[in-house]
């Protein structure tokens, strides 16, 4: 999502610069938006996944007398995810914002 993001933003990203935003501003930017989409997705997924993997065991123990099926929730998986995504993101917004720089402002700027 950030990459494609950054992609049709690119002419934006060189009107912001052609006004005075430099490349470490912009840096900045992608790496606050891409840590706002992770953690983000790390919250619902934690949510949700809790949310709906309670309620199946739930189902499973209650409605079909599976009594071997329990829940537990373990929070060393969801570290580890949260972790990994927003490192994964940090290397996403480090390339994207390397790929805009490459490029120089008037190049990025008669690109549609």
């Amino acid at each position: 999502m950030l990459i494609s993001s950054a992609i049709v933003r690119k002419r934006e990203f060189a009107l912001l610069q052609a006004v005075g935003m430099t490349n470490q501003q912009l840096r900045k930017m992608l790496y606050r938006e891409g840590m706002s989409i992770s953690v983000k997705s790390a919250i619902l997924a934690t949510f949700f996944g809790v949310t709906v993997g309670a309620l199946l065991c739930y189902l499973a123990n209650k409605v079909l007398a599976l009594k071997f099926i329990l829940f537990e929730f373990n929070i060393f998986p969801v570290l580890l995810f949260s972790i990994l995504l927003v490192g994964l993101q940090i290397c996403i917004s480090y390339g994207v914002s390397r790929s805009i720089e490459k490029d120089t402002l008037v190049e990025r700027l008669r690109t549609e």
